[in-house]
């Protein structure tokens, strides 16, 4: 007995597609636009700034500190440079390590410096921020520091905050 086989292709391998590939979502333009990978940041690029952020909000970059779903989200331009932050600052980690064994005082300090890159201008701006703290929570006073002109005009969305001197 001998068989004989035959490739057959489809027709929709065969080239070109016969019509224009749309959708009814108007977010979507074309179906290339979504087989297309995000490449914001360049891979080795996106390690370093990894590798920075977290050396400026922990001070260290030890693996077992490491939010792995966080830095997936940042490569794949998911997420902005602020918004890692954001989420290194909310992490159990950084709650457990820094907020819970601190009073309201010491964090405003630990995060203005760490966030903003500056000290703090004096004992009103750490009551202040205590005060938000305090009525609001911690996560309130991190996305207030986040979402100010101040960090904004030194870091923008995707900067890495750093020390910065006071002028």
């Amino acid at each position: 007995m001998q068989y004989h086989f035959r490739l057959i292709r489809p027709p929709l391998c065969q080239g070109s597609l016969p019509f224009k590939p749309s959708s009814q979502n108007s977010l979507v333009d074309s179906i290339s636009a979504i087989r297309q990978p995000r490449l914001d940041r360049a891979p080795d690029l996106s390690s370093e700034i990894i590798e920075r952020c977290y050396r400026q909000i922990y001070f260290h970059a030890m693996s077992c500190d490491r939010d792995r779903f966080l830095e997936s989200q940042l490569r794949s331009g998911s997420i902005s440079v602020r918004d890692f932050i954001r989420g290194l600052l909310l992490s159990d980690r950084f709650y457990r390590g820094y907020v819970e064994c601190n009073g309201n005082d010491r964090v405003v300090e630990q995060v203005i410096g760490r966030v903003v890159g500056r000290p703090i201008y004096g004992p009103d701006e750490v009551n202040s921020w205590s005060i938000v703290i305090a009525e609001q929570g911690f996560a309130a006073f991190v996305d207030a520091i986040l979402e100010s002109s101040e960090y904004f005009d030194k870091f923008g969305i995707d900067g890495i905050p750093q020390k910065v001197n006071r002028i």
